[in-house]
This record gives structure tokens, sequence and C-alpha cells, in this order.
């Protein structure tokens, strides 16, 4: 899978259509889905970074031509657990040891995605317009 985004800030230099910036691709792998907080998400095993979030999640259409096939949108990264990024020093005798009250809160390289079907659910209960107001 590849998911599009523009990490921290960078814009590809590739030119697109228009001259519009182009996005960074990252490859992942479908992990499964799980429920959090009450959703079905996709998890992904690959490495997000902050800028990925509301970007397009992408597979090769095996069933076709093989060509890219929108399945999702990155919704976020989890964090490893808190008690999976404490932080250590070692003491005098040259033993490591945890620090008492500090953690880190590393990425755990699981990339949170909302399935396409949501996305089409979500889209036919819309019934807002916006008009637009020419001069």
């Amino acid at each position: 899978m590849m998911f599009l985004g523009f990490p921290h800030g960078l814009l590809g230099t590739h030119p697109g259509e228009s001259d519009y910036p182009t996005p960074l691709v990252r490859n992942a792998f479908l992990s499964g889905v799980a429920v959090i907080e009450g959703k079905e998400m996709m998890i992904l095993d690959g490495f997000n970074n902050p800028g990925y979030s509301g970007g397009p999640v992408y597979t090769a259409d095996i069933e076709a031509s093989g060509d890219p096939k929108l399945c999702g949108v990155v919704s976020g990264y989890r964090n490893e657990q808190q008690s999976h990024g404490r932080i250590y020093q070692k003491n005098e005798s040259g033993e490591e040891e945890a620090l008492a009250d500090l953690y880190t809160k590393p990425n755990s390289g699981m990339v949170i995605c909302v399935h396409v079907r949501q996305l089409i659910d979500l889209g036919a209960r819309m019934v807002a317009y916006n008009p637009v107001l020419l001069p």
C-alpha cells in the first residue's frame, strides 16, 4: 500500500498538473482492522509523520488492471505505550535504570486509516450545500 502527504511541510518537486505541488509517498503493509475508540480503523505497518494525516491510501487493484485504487485516508499514527517509552540513565556502577516520571512518545509504526467504505457512507449522508457567490 502507499500513502501520500506533505510531511513536516515538505513538498515534492516533481511537477504536477497545473504546477500544483506533488506529495511525498510512503509504503506500508496492511496489518489488519481494529476498533479504536468505537470505530473500525485500518492499521498499516509503516512509518507515518505529521503531514500525512488526511492523505489518501492506495493499493494496487489486483482484480483489474493493477492500477492504484483508493482504499482509505490516513487518520494519524499511534504512539508507543507509555511503558515502552521509558527513559534510562546509567547509574554510578554503569547499570541502566529507568528515570521516574519521565518517558517519551515514540512513533509505533502503526498508521491509522479510515477505510474508503466509511468515506462513501459519510458522503452519502451529507446534505449540506455550499453555494458559490459570483461577483
